[in-house]
């Protein structure tokens, strides 16, 4: 919290030599953390700016769009309310480009979200990614997988070069990718014949015995409501559906919101082809959603052992044609799991219909495990066994940075791998901006001192381009891009 008096500009650079940005509050969680750090404080402010601004200055636009954080960060619109706030719901005047919230010292939270002149006069409270503590970085297991996806080294693993991962009709795509840091990455068809293979046994066998924490970067091209798109198959032989071993599978799911979880199975094809035991309860507010969905077990099925569906929180879905990152993990000795969706950690709990965030679901797998959570060679992309030209279970899309370890790792843990732990030198690292730019919501800016006509200067841009870089003459239609540029060249 800065206490500092000045306008929504100012908060920006305050927060920006903070190494972060303004507030930006996404779910109801994070609002009551604010409630109770505001009431605990005994800060001298009643105000404090948001990182929200109509992109536009059109009185018809109501929508709030956050002022430094990528697409795939839900923005606002005040006329159709906000669900966890007291959000004036009229639509803005004339000036009323940038938000705030009201407070009252010893009463909490009175006013809400309001819809303010971006030149009133606030203090700002500032955020900024997790900070893992450097002891913590120590307990930080060898991947059992490390498979950056990149133009440098393609399908084979970061860490163990001797395994023989097989990849068919999968392309290399060769554009920068600044969420994993990498240049390039894995591009599925939505095929069955379209997957990587990766062995699970043999000289670099891949062990999960005490949990596991995936993660990745993915990017959809699309996914219809109803439709499951396989992230990882780990399973061994379901050609005949009668076979009663089932092992890991994790996957994206578009479905209305609380829609039927397979609760126990009975051949290895039931929770995959949509049999279902259990009775649900839709949650509120929320039509199709994109989820990440894993299957764990508590023994082989023909020994009287079920399985049963786990799915990510539905108040944060994942988006169409955005990066995300996405993850899971589960502690076998705390019989523990959760999702991982961009910042936010939860599950949802299908049969109550309620989205669980910063909790962990609860359930014992057992010895399945060690025995058969990685029967057969882990495939990637696709399901194993399913009809190769009617088959539909498969992910279209891209796939970045894609790390596998055998422990349950902690938030701030998984926020450090967000950006792919390779090292600075490797051949696949991508620089966010060539040198001396500055980036500014997705796109690197330069500003040139020299006075010059508007074709010489155009021209000077281009000249700059290279082939990892298109430069232009800075333009954007975006008014909060325009503001950072304005801001930029007076500094």
């Amino acid at each position: 919290m800065y206490e500092e008096q000045t306008t929504l500009a100012g908060a920006d650079q305050i927060c920006k030599n903070d190494g972060g940005k303004v507030l930006e509050i996404q779910t109801r969680m994070h609002q009551n953390f604010i409630n109770g750090m505001m009431e605990s404080g005994n800060f001298n402010t009643n105000k404090t700016w948001m990182g929200y601004k109509r992109k536009t200055i059109s009185l018809a636009e109501t929508t709030y769009k956050p002022l430094n954080s990528d697409a795939n960060t839900q923005s606002f619109d005040f006329e159709t309310g906000i669900d966890f706030t007291e959000a004036n719901h009229a639509a803005p005047g004339d000036d009323d480009d940038c938000v705030l919230m009201e407070w009252k010292s010893g009463s909490g939270f009175i006013n809400g979200w309001k819809k303010v002149s971006c030149f009133d006069q606030a203090a700002v409270i500032c955020q900024r990614p997790q900070i893992v503590n450097p002891k913590l970085l120590n307990t930080l297991p060898i991947p059992e997988i490390m498979m950056p996806l990149d133009a440098s080294i393609g399908f084979s693993d970061y860490n163990k070069n001797s395994r023989e991962n097989e990849a068919k009709l999968v392309a290399i795509t060769k554009e920068g990718n600044r969420k994993s840091n990498l240049i390039g990455s894995a591009h599925f068809l939505g095929k069955s014949s379209s997957y990587i293979e990766v062995p699970a046994k043999g000289t670099e066998e891949i062990f999960v015995s005490f949990g596991m924490s995936v993660f990745m970067w993915i990017k959809i091209d699309e996914i219809n409501t109803g439709e499951k798109q396989i992230l990882i198959d780990a399973s061994g032989i379901c050609e005949a559906g009668t076979e009663t071993d089932h092992a890991f599978v994790l996957f994206l799911e578009k479905t209305d919101s609380g829609s039927n979880q397979i609760d126990q199975a009975t051949t290895c094809q039931d929770l995959l082809d949509g049999q279902t035991t259990a009775t649900l309860v839709s949650s509120p507010g929320i039509a199709s959603v994109i989820t990440l969905n894993a299957i764990l077990c508590d023994g082989p099925l023909v020994g009287g052992g079920s399985c049963k569906q786990f799915r990510s929180s539905e108040t944060m879905p994942i988006v169409e044609q955005e990066w995300t990152f996405v993850g899971f993990m589960y502690d076998k000795i705390d019989k523990t799991g959760t999702f991982m969706v961009n910042d936010i950690f939860g599950y949802t709990d299908i049969q109550a219909g309620v989205s669980r965030e910063s909790q962990y679901f609860t359930y014992d797998t057992k010895n399945w495990l060690i025995t058969d959570a990685l029967i057969g060679p882990i495939r990637i992309g696709s399901r194993k066994f399913q009809h190769p030209s009617t088959g539909v279970d498969n992910f279209a899309g891209q796939m970045s940075c894609l790390q596998l370890y055998e422990s349950s790792l902690v938030p701030s843990l998984v926020e450090h791998l967000k950006s792919c732990p390779v090292v600075e030198e490797h051949h696949g690292k991508f620089k966010l901006c060539p040198p001396g730019f500055e980036f500014i919501k997705n796109e690197c800016f330069l500003l040139s001192t020299d006075t010059a006509e508007f074709g010489a200067a155009e021209y000077d841009c281009v000249s700059r381009s290279t082939s990892n870089y298109t430069v232009r003459l800075g333009y954007t239609s975006d008014m909060r891009v325009l503001e950072y540029m304005a801001e930029f060249a007076l500094q």
